[in-house]
């Protein structure tokens, strides 16, 4: 295409006025991304992915989809999440079908 590109380093530093002579450094370097080491996922099986998509965002875009409501950036949390954890949520999460949705006691 002809395009002139930064590097990834050089364009972090241009966009977060940081410095580093690698960009490993660059990126320790930017406090966007400090202070979430100890306390970050130490993996993408957590809990984000494998409860909250498919207990809570599955169940949701399923009443959606049952009102008519297009919900398509629900959808696609929903079917990157499957990519990343492995698993069809859509299918192997909590689907409406058995669920009791009237409202009465």
């Amino acid at each position: 295409l002809g395009l002139n590109l930064l590097s990834t380093m050089d364009d972090m530093k241009e966009l977060y006025s940081i410095r580093g002579n690698t960009l490993r450094e660059t990126i320790l370097n930017n406090t966007a991304y400090c202070g979430h080491g100890k306390d970050s996922p130490s993996s993408m099986k957590y809990r984000y992915l494998t409860e909250d998509v498919p207990c809570l965002l599955v169940p949701v875009f399923g009443i959606g989809k049952k009102l008519g409501v297009p919900m398509p950036v629900t959808e696609s949390i929903i079917r990157l999440a499957s990519v990343i954890a492995g698993e069809d949520y859509l299918k192997t999460g909590r689907v409406l079908e058995g669920m009791d949705l009237s409202l009465s006691p």
